[in-house]
């Protein structure tokens, strides 16, 4: 039996995107180091700080308490783009650089040490591990 050209195209095309979304999956699961960082430099400051307008409220349509609600975004485009801190609403934000929403709104620009965390999180992978508490659940 011959495949047509059409066919082989679409089959390609589909192999690809399981390829894509197999890649993904597998980045957004992090390694025991990168789920450390995650919850010792990320996670306090998604909650603590930014979840005082980003849960609850949404302000700007944003939600931050998964990855999924980070990569989706909110009225800007997505907050995260993982991989590429350059292209993600979040690190110019924090970096308050003029390209965008100046956060946190309310109190002091981040450390540089956190915005670097952060953008060293994104670079990675922005790998968000599957065990982590919701707000809900939370300590703050």
């Amino acid at each position: 039996m011959r495949l047509s050209t059409s066919r082989l195209s679409l089959a390609a095309a589909c192999a690809l995107v399981v390829s894509v979304a197999a890649q993904a999956r597998r980045d957004s699961v992090p390694t025991r180091e990168q789920a450390e960082f995650f919850n010792a430099k990320i996670r306090p400051v998604l909650f603590d700080t930014c979840g005082e307008c980003h849960l609850d409220d949404e302000e700007g349509g944003l939600r931050i308490d998964s990855r999924e609600a980070l990569v989706k975004g909110g009225e800007n485009g997505p907050a995260v783009v993982p991989g590429d801190p350059e292209a993600s609403l979040l690190i110019h934000a924090i970096r308050r650089d003029g390209t965008g929403p100046r956060m946190p709104k309310e109190g002091p620009k981040l450390s540089p040490e956190t915005i670097d965390a952060f953008t060293k999180w994104i670079k990675d992978g922005a790998p968000w591990p599957p065990d982590t508490s919701m707000p809900g659940t939370y300590e703050r």
